[in-house]
C-alpha cells in the first residue's frame, strides 16, 4: 500500500523459499520501472532485477 510517487524507481521484497523468479502475483502489483527480489540465504549471489514482463535484467554491486 505504497502512496502515488512518480519519483519510485521500483520496489523490492524476499522470496524466504529462495526462489529468485518473480510470481506471477509479483508481476500484477509492479511498480515502477523494477522489481528487485532477494531470495534466503540473503547474500549478494541472490539477489534478482527483473522489468514488467519478468526479463531479468543486469545488476551490478559495487562495493563503496
Amino acid at each position: 500500500m505504497l502512496p502515488i510517487d512518480f519519483s519510485l524507481i521500483g520496489t523490492g521484497h524476499s522470496h524466504p523459499s529462495g526462489n529468485l523468479s518473480p510470481s506471477p502475483v509479483d508481476l500484477n502489483n509492479f511498480l515502477g520501472s523494477i522489481l528487485m527480489l532477494v531470495a534466503y540465504p540473503y547474500t549478494d549471489k541472490n539477489i534478482a532485477v527483473y522489468n514488467h514482463n519478468g526479463e531479468k535484467l543486469t545488476l551490478k554491486i559495487e562495493n563503496a
